[in-house]
């Protein structure tokens, strides 16, 4: 074996005390350090304009305008100290893998905290930006994404001003872009999964009055969606069967006053209902309804105490009475109408309305005629299958002119016309 010469101790500190030589950073590292102080001073700028078109802030954005002057050169010479530090090391070098993952990483979590931040009303909380665009957000998540944005940028600054403490490589990384290319893919497709999690979780969450769920009701076919609605539908009706056969066995009228956007009659058939809280934008839920009218060659009185303990008698919960009243000859209040409202074990509201006939100008007669109308209104299901209410694909006057002046039996009932249109 040689021995290798060992360097007189003059050479070897000065050796160890020489400068390093500042590596050259990669096109890629080169061009984020150079955009490093344009970021500082005009994406905030740009996330405020981004937020103040969109109509989704509040007065938070009133006092960021306000105090602007103030408040973005703060924020840029924060964010530009680590800059600072980093060209007064000889030896650092002007952009690196680790300061381009570090300001992606802050980027990333300052435009998520700006689109995700709720603003501040005058009658409290307003929506964000993307709040305002996905509608079915819940307000707890778009807040949870929010504060991890803020988290996420903080950090990130906190790791570009300790970056220039960290010794300095003298090999360069196998695979520079690999964490680059992380920072830039990670938080938005986290983001996405996020909110896709909480789509799906929505749609299964909360069930309508029949047990199902929204996911559930989407898979349903045109044809089990025919199936579904009919059934609820003879559902409804057989509800009523028993309180019209009591009240009269024949002379029931659909009512068809004026004709609906969706549905068979006024009021009847399918109604787009809003209590439920869906995911969807468009109609989620509906409601199911009918109306029924006769007439009894009985006073206003008889009727109105016969009807009312025949409804009684259909373990329907009684839960108010509104009275109309009219000035009557003798000075004294006439009450020309009741109307009865119940709710029923399943979950139907229940309408029943006596009242004294009409003449031609529209005022009350007493002529020993009432007329007995009865509305019933199902309570809300998810929308089957995805499908849009298509107003063209509705009957159309002339079918409901079907029904004008036909009568049908106290257990009889015109078929469900209408459905919701092909799959789109």
């Amino acid at each position: 074996m040689t021995d290798t010469p060992i360097p007189p101790i003059p050479e070897r500190v000065a050796a160890l005390t020489a400068p390093t030589e500042r590596p050259e950073p990669s096109s890629f590292n080169a061009l984020i350090w150079w955009l490093w102080p344009l970021m500082a001073w005009l994406f905030p700028v740009l996330l405020f304009v981004l937020v103040f078109s969109s109509d989704a802030g509040g007065w938070e954005m009133l006092f960021l305008l306000m105090f602007s002057p103030v408040i973005l050169p703060v924020y840029a010479l924060l964010n530009l100290i680590p800059r600072r530090i980093i060209r007064k090391g000889e030896d650092l070098p002007h952009g690196s893998t680790g300061l381009t993952t570090l300001l992606i990483l802050h980027w990333w979590g300052l435009a998520t905290f700006a689109v995700f931040f709720q603003g501040i009303g005058d009658s409290g909380g307003l929506p964000s930006l993307i709040g305002d665009l996905l509608r079915w957000l819940p307000d707890g998540s778009g807040g949870a994404i929010c504060l991890l944005g803020g988290t996420l940028s903080v950090l990130a600054w906190i790791g570009l001003l300790m970056y220039p403490t960290k010794p300095v490589r003298q090999k360069p990384l196998k695979t520079p872009w690999l964490w680059p290319l992380l920072a830039f893919a990670v938080p938005p497709l986290t983001i996405t999964l996020a909110l896709t999690l909480v789509y799906a979780n929505g749609l299964d969450s909360e069930p309508d009055a029949g047990g199902t769920s929204e996911s559930q009701a989407l898979a349903l076919s045109v044809e089990e969606t025919q199936e579904v609605q009919n059934s609820r539908w003879n559902a409804l009706q057989a509800e009523l069967v028993p309180l019209r056969t009591s009240i009269a066995a024949d002379g029931w009228i659909a009512v068809a006053e004026r004709y609906p956007r969706d549905g068979i009659v006024n009021e009847s058939g399918l109604t787009n209902a809003y209590d439920l809280r869906s995911y969807r934008s468009s109609a989620p839920s509906y409601t199911i309804g009918t109306i029924w009218q006769t007439q009894l060659p009985e006073s206003f009185s008889e009727a109105r105490a016969r009807v009312g303990e025949l409804a009684a008698q259909q373990s329907w919960e009684a839960l108010r009475v509104d009275v109309e009243s009219l000035a009557g000859d003798d000075g004294q209040d006439l009450v020309v109408a009741e109307e009865l409202f119940f709710a029923g074990d399943s979950e139907t509201r229940f309408q029943v309305n006596i009242e004294f006939p009409r003449n031609n100008e529209g005022k009350f007669v007493d002529e020993g005629i009432s007329i007995v109308t009865i509305q019933a209104r199902s309570a809300e299901f998810w929308k089957e299958g995805g499908f849009a209410y298509e107003r063209e694909n509705a009957v159309t006057p002339a079918e409901l002119d079907e029904f004008a002046g036909v009568t049908f039996a106290s257990n009889e009932w015109p078929e469900l016309r209408y459905f919701q249109a092909p799959r789109h």
